[in-house]
């Protein structure tokens, strides 16, 4: 490839690294919050929880509920996690969290991998 082709090039390869989004510091997905000492609950997308207390979207408590999180999302405004979570019955429910404001800093810095799990560095056999 040419000089002129490389130069031509550069701009866009710039541009393009100006958007990619933040990688995590970390090589299993951690999130910065969570390795600093201070962890709080992550949510993960296919995971399956056990919630306690939890707020239902029509204001209701619900003490207990073992599901899988099928959806997430943050209002960041109110410093809030809404996650649709499906039970055993097949019923889905959507729950409300309050969010930290690390929780919120690791969700702004890195809004592609917030809701992802974790990558496991285990050897194959």
């Amino acid at each position: 490839m040419g000089s002129f082709a490389l130069a031509v090039q550069r701009p866009q390869v710039y541009s393009s690294l100006q958007k990619y989004p933040k990688i995590p510091p970390t090589f299993d997905g951690s999130l910065p919050s969570t390795i600093s000492g201070k962890p709080y609950d992550r949510i993960i997308i296919r995971e399956n929880y056990l919630f306690h207390d939890m707020k239902d979207n029509q204001g209701y408590t619900i003490q207990d509920l073992f599901g899988k999180v099928t959806t997430g999302i943050v209002s960041v405004d109110e410093k809030k996690m809404y996650n649709v979570v499906q039970d055993s019955n097949s019923l889905s429910h959507i729950l409300t969290c309050n969010m930290t404001d690390e929780a919120i800093a690791d969700y702004k810095a890195h809004l592609e991998a917030f809701f992802l799990e974790k990558f496991s560095m285990s050897e194959s056999k």
